[in-house]
């Protein structure tokens, strides 16, 4: 499967089901992907073992992954994070849309433990 155009990912040096960061995924070949880091990222896209990225269709589906999933308590350190690396994007997250249903989840999946 290959990919023509930008997709948002999170992605993380200790597997892709514990995401430590969101980004942008392009030129996804077999097992492989190449992650942009920043939306000024002057050096070039890494290339990544997809085992270590998931892939979403839109920013607030990574937001979503990476909140429930992460070991980040805060929404705050997400929104932090992305506004540093994706300005331009992060302006446009409606973030109060995306935390209701994400608090609501956290706290369900944090009681059954």
């Amino acid at each position: 499967m290959t990919t023509k155009k930008w997709n948002w990912c999170t992605y993380s040096h200790i597997n892709g089901d514990i995401p430590q960061h969101i980004g942008k995924v392009y030129d996804i070949r077999g097992s492989s992907c190449n992650v942009k880091y920043s939306e000024d990222q002057m050096y070039a896209r890494h290339c990544w073992d997809t085992d270590y990225v998931r892939v979403f269709e839109s920013l607030e589906g990574a937001i979503c992954y990476m909140y429930t999933n992460s070991g980040l308590s805060f929404m705050s350190e997400i929104k932090q994070d992305l506004s540093y690396r994706f300005t331009k994007a992060a302006r446009y997250v409606n973030w109060d849309t995306v935390l209701r249903p994400l608090k609501i989840k956290k706290m369900l999946k944090n009681l059954t433990k």
